[in-house]
């Protein structure tokens, strides 16, 4: 039997580290203020309800029956005591039920991904109070926005990669484009799980290392080993100048 998801999954390009390594850096030293805008963005008008109208799930399904579904996907990372941690939830349901996940989804359309990106983390991080109210619809007219007030996109992506899921609800399928970002996240700033997901762990370098297996794909694993990785590297060259 032929199994589409062992033929199509995996890496389709990734950003160089030693280019990761430096944004980092600059992150970490100089603060979200010093990025520049990437210019030439253009703004379309938007229906006022188009993301929070929704779709119906019968036409979403039979959508993504077709199509490949455009996602975005977040590595949160915070510094706790000096140890570097991912934070990972367990899926509830399909696609990849039972799977420890990083955070991210299905991209709104009319939004920046960045934005929805940040909307997203603060959502299944649990975060529902005044935080997130209205995040999607507030106007930023400088440009994308990369930060929230404790968290912080880096303004590069780790790299697009593609999944299947093996598990799609009957009449349905998970065939998906991820684009990874890197979210730098405060250790001040509370992180639980939403609905969606039933538990939460916080994963280390070496034991993502120590465990090929701990996520159980390689998806996430690959991400939060790759981003933790990289923000090491940021943080002890960052160290070895001071």
């Amino acid at each position: 039997m032929w199994r589409p998801w062992v033929e199509v999954e995996g890496i389709i390009l990734e950003a160089p580290d030693t280019t990761l390594v430096a944004i980092v850096k600059d992150c970490l030293v100089n603060g979200k203020g010093n990025h520049l805008f990437p210019q030439g963005m253009k703004r379309v008008k938007v229906p006022e309800d188009a993301t929070q109208r929704g779709v119906p799930a019968k036409a979403y399904d039979a959508y993504r029956l077709g199509l490949v579904s455009a996602c975005a996907d977040a590595v949160c990372v915070r510094e706790i005591d000096g140890e570097l941690q991912v934070p990972l939830l367990a899926r509830a349901n399909p696609p990849f039920q039972g799977g420890w996940w990083v955070q991210g989804g299905a991209i709104f359309n009319f939004r920046l991904i960045t934005k929805f990106l940040l909307w997203k983390v603060l959502k299944e991080a649990g975060q529902r109070d005044g935080d997130i109210h209205g995040f999607l619809s507030e106007e930023h007219p400088l440009g994308p926005l990369w930060w929230h007030e404790d968290a912080h996109v880096i303004p590069a992506p780790l790299g697009v990669y593609r999944t299947a899921a093996e598990d799609s609800a009957p009449g349905t399928a998970c065939d998906t484009l991820n684009v990874a970002y890197i979210v730098l996240w405060s250790a001040e700033r509370p992180f639980g799980h939403d609905k969606d997901h039933t538990a939460l762990r916080w994963v280390t370098l070496p034991e993502l290392e120590a465990d090929p297996n701990l996520c159980g794909h390689w998806y996430p694993q690959h991400l939060a080993t790759r981003a933790l990785q990289i923000v090491s590297r940021a943080k002890e060259e960052i160290a070895e100048r001071a």
